[in-house]
């Protein structure tokens, strides 16, 4: 569009938006119908990289449920009792002797 001097002058507001978004939508179709190949690895490209982040996703929420799972069925009345120190360790045979030294104690694991 041009002024009364005679240069030319941008469309602002809505009809501006909409002569850019049918211009710019023009260059993106000639874009693709030019270059096929181009536009077919560029959706492939896309398309393997959205699979592979979703399946990753699932995977990891996948083992974040497992791992949940795992830790209530353990259930509220286990106790797990580590040694980091070598002068303490606890030795499998001693399992019974825990049992009998421990008052509440019903099964241990070692």
């Amino acid at each position: 569009m041009k002024n009364q001097t005679g240069q030319l002058v941008r469309k602002k507001g809505l009809a501006g938006f909409g002569v850019r978004l049918w211009f710019g939508m023009q260059m993106a179709f000639h874009g693709i119908v030019t270059n096929p190949l181009r536009s077919l690895l560029t959706l492939l490209g896309v398309a393997i990289g959205v699979a592979s982040v979703v399946s990753l996703m699932s995977i990891g929420e996948g083992a974040r449920v497992s791992v949940m799972e795992q830790f209530l069925s353990l259930g509220s009345n286990v106790i797990v009792v580590e040694s980091h120190n070598p002068q303490y360790d606890f030795a499998p045979e001693r399992a019974e002797e825990f049992v009998q030294r421990v008052a509440g104690l019903i099964l241990l694991s070692p």
